[in-house]
């Protein structure tokens, strides 16, 4: 999965760190681990992992001419987006983990409101006659519990005011009234960072909320909720990245607990970075388009399992692989019909791609006709603009035809390349690849 220089000169020295292992000395460890016992173990990484990875074999290449690529005006420093959305009145909405910026935009792309608020706005959902909007506390690895959930009036962020504090580094949250009383109920999935987990925040008769954790574990990264034992209560689907990478399906009983059911595992080494529920082939069963691509924790090397994986739900709430795509360093999949012929096709970004051979395929989308080989569609030095953290697939112009926007972030960038001081220079925030079709 590694090869012997990652495994030599980063994972175990890590691992040793972690499991108490003092490899300067001949003595027993707090974990029980001689010196000698330690010393087979590392032999035995140096001598069966490769020298090199294989390299992911690509489908065909091909440039992408249905979209327009449409560059704001405005320069908001170093481009560090942590979220990107279109509002409902044809603005965007977005938030800059460098600056600690919250930008409301009209649709021609000037201010309409700022404001100065803890780091990394990560996600906004409506309910009724409220928004609210979710913030990370630290884009940065911490251990500090700095994340808030906000609630304010529609169009009105000044007055925001934090319902639920000292979050662990959240990233993700979805709202349904579990408790049926009319107020809206939270998950959230705190990503963290050797703690974490996903917590559920029913609403009280106080208006306050009420934190119970479903699952005490680090990394989660997004969530879905579906019924999908159609018993008529909302479930709960959720991909956890990090150490122990996997995703879990958790049932409802109804009564705000969660029958735990592993779906699928993954290796640590894949880095999962998302995961969406769309139903592609047009059954009316739903596919799990999960990616795998976070290639940050080492310096990055080309891993020929990254890419985006499609998964069906059979009988006994198991995973089955229909198809996969490589894409190295994959971190999100966007499902939709770009191109207008009545099938889906999947926009993707890659924020770890091969920076020295396929700069290009930062962003793509796939053909997934099965009758011919996939197609990558890539728009030509598109990556010259940003390096894409964020994307959201809409109808921007109300013409019935998906757009997409790329936002962009070059905070901390790895692995290293000249194209960082392109971007820092150029400081472009966010891209509208406007559709087209119609």
């Amino acid at each position: 999965m590694l090869t012997k220089e990652q495994w030599a000169k980063h994972v175990l020295p890590k691992m040793a760190e972690f499991m108490h292992v003092d490899t300067s000395s001949v003595s027993n460890t707090q974990s029980g681990f001689s010196r000698e016992i330690w010393k087979s173990i590392t032999a035995y990484y140096e001598k069966n992992a490769p020298e090199v990875l294989p390299i992911p074999a690509l489908p065909t290449i091909d440039t992408l001419k249905r979209f327009q690529v449409l560059i704001p005006p405005g320069r908001y420093g170093i481009p560090s987006l942590t979220m990107l959305r279109k509002k409902a009145d044809g603005g965007f909405c977005l938030a800059d983990a460098n600056t600690k910026s919250w930008l409301e935009l009209r649709a021609d792309y000037s201010i309409s409101k700022a404001g100065e608020i803890t780091e990394g706005g990560v996600d906004m959902l409506q309910w009724k006659d409220h928004s609210y909007s979710l913030f990370m506390g630290s884009f940065s690895p911490t251990e500090e519990a700095l994340g808030l959930l906000l609630k304010h009036p529609l169009g009105a962020i000044e007055r925001a005011s934090v319902i639920a504090d000292s979050l662990q580094r959240p990233v993700c949250m979805r709202a349904h009234d579990w408790n049926k009383d009319g107020a809206p109920d939270f998950v959230i999935c705190e990503f963290g960072k050797y703690a974490g987990g996903l917590s559920l925040y029913l609403s009280q008769p106080d208006g306050k909320l009420k934190r119970s954790v479903l699952q005490s574990s680090p990394g989660a990264v997004s969530a879905e909720l579906r019924d999908f034992n159609k018993d008529g209560l909302m479930d709960i689907v959720v991909l956890f990245a990090q150490a122990n990478e996997r995703i879990d399906l958790m049932l409802s009983d109804g009564k705000g607990g969660f029958k735990i059911i592993n779906l699928m595992q993954f290796p640590a080494s894949y880095g999962s970075s998302s995961l969406k529920l769309y139903d592609l082939d047009a059954d009316g069963m739903e596919e799990f388009i999960y990616t795998a691509g976070d290639n940050a924790d080492f310096p990055a090397i080309i891993k020929p399992y990254h890419g985006i994986y499609i998964y069906k739900m059979v009988p006994g709430y198991k995973l089955k692989r229909t198809a996969f795509y490589p894409l190295p360093g994959a971190y999100a999949a966007h499902p939709g019909d770009f191109d207008g012929d009545g099938k889906p096709e999947l926009a993707c970004i890659s924020f770890f791609p091969d920076w020295e051979k396929h700069p290009e395929l930062s962003f793509v989308i796939i053909d997934l006709d099965q009758s011919k080989k996939p197609t990558y569609s890539y728009i030509p030095d598109l990556f010259k603009a940003g390096r894409w953290i964020v994307m959201e697939s809409t109808d921007i112009e109300g013409d019935g035809d998906l757009d997409i926007l790329l936002g962009s972030m070059t905070m901390e960038t790895s692995p290293a390349t000249p194209l960082t001081a392109l971007w820092a220079k150029n400081k472009i925030p966010f891209v509208v690849l406007r559709n087209l079709n119609k």
